[in-house]
């Protein structure tokens, strides 16, 4: 699906301001939020992009928007325990079936140092490959109760039943009625649309 930009200023609130960090962006596509973490230069020392795509890894190694750009699958990482300071992940998960999702996640856990940040859209929507690039389809559904089971937070932006293919033959109705569910759904994420889920694995 195409990325809601409204996520942007959700997902930057929670990165920490007051210390320098690393940060690697799983899944990074063609580098959406690296341009985003581009802006905190002042205290992101470090940034690291993979995907599995290697359109999208000479797309944005055109644009040096990363400080380093891997090709790799997610479900493996090649990085050490605790490598980054900052895990991003967004709109990846419904890319992949369950079973890799949750090892995706098993390794997000195992190479972040204090904070993962997760997007997702909540339920499955349906998505086909895009421009021929299988890796675009949309294969699994993801709900709030599972993160909560693993130990994340949860907030969410627009509303589940206000489904998202309306966005093409009604944006201006769509649009409504994301902005007035995402404060509901900020505070009640089981009925929103989006979520953003983040957890710090360690305490310092």
């Amino acid at each position: 699906m195409s990325h809601l930009y409204e996520l942007e200023s959700f997902v930057m609130h929670l990165i920490p301001k007051d210390r320098r960090i690393s940060v690697i962006d799983v899944g990074c596509g063609k580098g959406i939020w690296g341009y985003f973490l581009c802006s905190l230069r002042g205290n992101v020392t470090y940034l690291c992009g993979v995907d599995i795509t290697p359109t999208y890894m000479e797309f944005v190694k055109e644009r040096n928007v990363y400080d380093d750009l891997v090709l790799c699958d997610c479900t493996y990482l090649p990085f050490r325990d605790r490598s980054f300071d900052l895990v991003l992940l967004s709109e990846v998960l419904e890319h992949l079936e369950k079973k890799q999702g949750y090892a995706v996640l098993k390794q997000l856990e195992r190479i972040a140092r204090q904070l993962i940040i997760i997007t997702v859209p909540q339920g499955l929507l349906k998505q086909e490959g895009v421009g021929g690039i299988d890796a675009e389809r949309h294969r699994s559904a993801w709900y709030t109760s599972e993160f909560k089971k693993l130990g994340y937070k949860v907030t969410g932006i627009g509303c589940r039943l206000v489904k998202y293919h309306l966005a093409e033959k009604h944006p201006h109705l769509w649009g409504a009625a994301h902005y007035i569910f995402t404060p509901i759904a900020y505070l009640i994420p089981h009925v929103a649309g989006y979520l953003i889920c983040f957890k710090e694995p360690y305490s310092y």
